[in-house]
C-alpha cells in the first residue's frame, strides 16, 4: 500500500499524486521534503543524497519539483563538459537567455555570481529555487573553488536557492581536502527483494492480470537477484523476457496459473 506523504504548505492532491509516482520510495520521498521545509520559507543552502546506482535518487528529487510545481533546474555533471555549461543551464533555466548571454566565453565563479545577483531581483521567485546536480561526483574534477562555492550559493547570491548534489559516493569521500560548508546528508538505500517486485510489476502488461505479472517478476527475480539488483537493467530483463514466458499462452498449451509449464518454456533463455 502506497504511503501519503504529508507536509504542510504543499497541496495535499499534489503530495498524493507525488506517492503515487514513488513506490517504496515514500520514507525517503518524505525526508528530502523535510529537508526541504515549506516551499516559501529558506531552505537549507545545500543538500547531498547519497546511494547505489538506481536506488531512486533522481527519480524522487525529479517526481517532487515536477509534481510540486518547485522552481528549478537539473544539471547533468556528465553532460556538462565545462564550468561554462553548468553557469549556462542554471541563468538560462532561472532568468531566460539574455541573463545566460551575458556570460562572458570563459566564465570564472565570480562571473556566474555576479550575473545571478544582478538577476534574480528581476526574477523574484515566491518558492525556493533548486538546482539538482547529477552525478555530483564529478565536480571534484573541477576547479578546486567551484564545490565549495556551491555548496553555499545561497549566501553568495543572496537569493532563496538550494542545491542538492546526488551522488553514488559517500559525503567523507567527496568531501573536499580543503574544508567546506557541510551539507544536509540524505542516504537512499538500495530496493530490497519484495521492493523490487512491487516496483517491476506496476509495468504489468495490459493484456495479462496484474497476478500474473506479479508471478513472472517474482521468477525473473529468483533468477537474477543474486547477481543484479540495479532496478533499470531489471526492468529491461523484465521487458525483453515476458514475450517468450507468454508463448505458451499465446499457443493455448497453458493457462496463467501453469507457472511452472511457463517457467520451463523461459529458463533456457535465462
Amino acid at each position: 500500500m502506497t504511503g501519503l506523504l504529508q507536509h504542510p504548505g504543499y497541496a495535499e492532491e499534489r503530495l498524493k499524486r507525488a506517492s503515487e509516482l514513488l513506490p517504496c520510495r515514500e520514507v525517503q520521498a518524505g525526508m528530502l521534503l523535510s529537508l526541504m521545509g515549506q516551499p516559501q520559507q529558506y531552505c537549507y543552502p545545500s543538500i547531498f543524497i547519497y546511494g547505489h546506482r538506481s536506488s531512486g535518487k533522481s527519480h524522487v528529487t525529479d517526481t517532487l519539483m515536477k509534481e510540486l510545481e518547485l522552481p528549478h533546474t537539473t544539471v547533468s555533471c556528465v553532460e556538462c563538459v565545462s564550468v561554462a555549461l553548468l553557469f549556462e543551464q542554471v541563468l538560462l533555466s532561472f532568468f531566460g537567455c539574455d541573463a545566460a548571454s551575458l556570460l562572458p566565453r570563459s566564465p570564472s565563479l565570480s562571473d556566474f555570481v555576479r550575473i545571478y545577483r544582478q538577476q534574480s531581483p528581476q526574477f523574484p521567485s515566491e518558492q525556493t529555487r533548486y538546482i539538482i546536480l547529477e552525478k555530483a561526483e564529478l565536480l571534484r574534477d573541477a576547479n578546486a573553488n567551484l564545490l565549495p562555492a556551491l555548496l553555499r550559493l545561497q549566501e553568495l547570491v543572496e537569493d532563496n536557492v538550494t542545491v542538492i548534489l546526488l551522488s553514488e559516493i559517500v559525503w567523507d569521500t567527496f568531501r573536499p581536502n580543503t574544508g567546506c560548508f557541510e551539507p544536509l546528508l540524505l542516504h537512499f538505500p538500495d530496493y530490497s527483494k519484495d521492493e523490487l517486485k512491487q516496483v517491476l510489476s506496476k509495468n504489468k502488461h495490459p493484456s495479462y492480470s496484474a497476478d500474473f505479472y506479479s508471478s513472472y517478476i517474482n521468477i525473473l527475480l529468483g533468477v537474477f537477484y543474486s547477481v543484479c539488483r540495479d532496478l533499470r537493467e531489471l526492468r529491461h530483463l523484465a521487458a525483453l523476457n515476458f514475450s517468450k514466458f507468454c508463448e505458451p499462452l499465446e499457443a493455448g498449451k497453458a493457462k496463467e496459473s501453469d507457472t511452472h509449464k511457463l517457467w520451463k518454456n523461459i529458463e533456457p533463455h535465462l
